[in-house]
């Protein structure tokens, strides 16, 4: 659910009618080789994204975006703000700028 939906540990844990403290151990624990480097490497653990919008959304965004369609629709379209849909495209820009 986390890495590949990304949803945040409080909503799984309210899902899932549990501690979002006990999402967290057992997504430690079923990461704890990535886990475990990252703190003696003195890093905070990395423990993924989220997104309320749900990774859809985000992808439907991306798609439109490369179709040329103005943020102002697809913003209304995607159901999202025009904030997110100029967020991403800035993203998109950075990767394809940084794939040079």
């Amino acid at each position: 659910m986390k890495d590949v939906k990304k949803i945040p540990f409080t909503k799984i844990a309210k899902k899932l009618k549990i501690s979002s403290h006990v999402v967290r151990r057992a997504y430690d624990y079923a990461h704890c080789d990535k886990i475990r480097s990252e703190v003696e490497q003195g890093q905070t653990p990395d423990r993924g994204s989220y997104t309320h919008l749900g990774e859809d959304v985000h992808q439907k965004v991306r798609e439109m975006l490369k179709e040329g369609v103005d943020p102002k629709s697809i913003a209304s379209e995607a159901g999202c703000s025009v904030s997110t849909v100029k967020r991403a495209k800035r993203k998109m820009e950075a990767e394809s700028g940084s794939n040079e």
